[in-house]
């Protein structure tokens, strides 16, 4: 890939994207319509490495050459680098561990919420508060609270006559709350 960026004074953003975060998807279209993707590593070249790149690319579009000469800075090329886990095992043991940590993160996280779930739905008052942690396993300061009362009927169960009822004073007020702590609507 050829950073030219038209001959423009400043690389292309895709190029500082490119060096954040080097992990890439390729997609290749095939003689038959279809689209063949690979993961690869983006490599910027250096050196002569890079100059007989461009130098190859500048002989196949010529336009390549007016860009540079359009310039100050030097155009980057990268390489796109295929992973090949079978070759290194280490590398590949690397990547099965990192997917294994990150699939436990997500179950963890999905059993977390559904619990969270089934106490809000359980229909007790107490339970209304919220029960979520952080990532860390601690609770936030505001799930260590009291619960409040939220002028809510708790399924189930028969709602008082109007008379007893929130006034419009205590609705405005609720509206400022915690939306965890008001329980399920």
């Amino acid at each position: 890939m050829f950073g030219s960026n038209g001959g423009a004074p400043t690389h292309p953003s895709w190029y500082h994207n490119l060096l954040a975060d080097p992990q890439v998807t390729v997609e290749i279209g095939t003689a038959d319509g279809r689209v063949t993707t690979f993961a690869a590593r983006a490599v910027p070249l250096e050196g002569t490495e890079r100059d007989a790149a461009f130098e190859r690319q500048a002989e196949r579009a010529p336009a390549f050459r007016g860009y540079q000469e359009a310039t100050t800075r030097t155009i980057p090329v990268i390489a796109l680098v295929p992973f090949d886990l079978g070759t290194d095992p280490e590398r590949g043991a690397a990547a099965v561990r990192r997917l294994l940590q990150a699939h436990g993160d997500l179950r963890a996280e999905l059993a977390r919420l559904r619990t969270e779930l089934a106490a809000r739905s359980s229909g007790s008052p107490a339970s209304w508060r919220s029960i979520s942690r952080s990532r860390s396993g601690r609770s936030s300061p505001r799930s260590r609270a009291p619960p409040r009362a939220t002028g809510r009927t708790p399924p189930g169960t028969r709602r008082a006559p109007r008379a007893t009822r929130r006034t419009e004073r205590d609705r405005t007020t609720r509206r400022h709350r915690p939306r965890d702590l008001e329980g399920p609507r």
